[in-house]
């Protein structure tokens, strides 16, 4: 994972497998109002991935904005239920990018 924090802005790339030993879950971003996940180097995304997805999510600031690009491989895994469900739950602003 590759981070870089400008203000309250990060910008995050994500490469690999996304489960329990995934960085960005472990990354502090309390004081978010921008993240932009670039997700063009991730391969697979297990079922404690999509847990601690779930409760990242739940971590951020109501008011941030989420960036996802480059979800050529993960569109098909955050269409999963439980994220979709905790996506309509944050009160942020969400939006993919093939």
């Amino acid at each position: 994972m590759k981070l870089k924090k400008i203000g309250t802005v990060y910008d995050l790339e994500i490469g690999g497998a996304i489960g329990e030993a995934a960085k960005i879950f472990e990354t502090e971003m309390r004081d978010a109002t921008c993240i932009n996940l670039n997700l063009d180097q991730v391969t697979y995304i297990n079922s404690i991935g999509v847990k601690n997805w779930v409760q990242w999510v739940g971590r951020l600031p109501q008011n941030t904005e989420i960036n996802l690009n480059n979800t050529r491989f993960m569109y098909k895994n955050l269409n999963n239920t439980s994220i979709n469900h905790q996506m309509r739950n944050f009160q942020g602003k969400v939006i993919i990018k093939m």
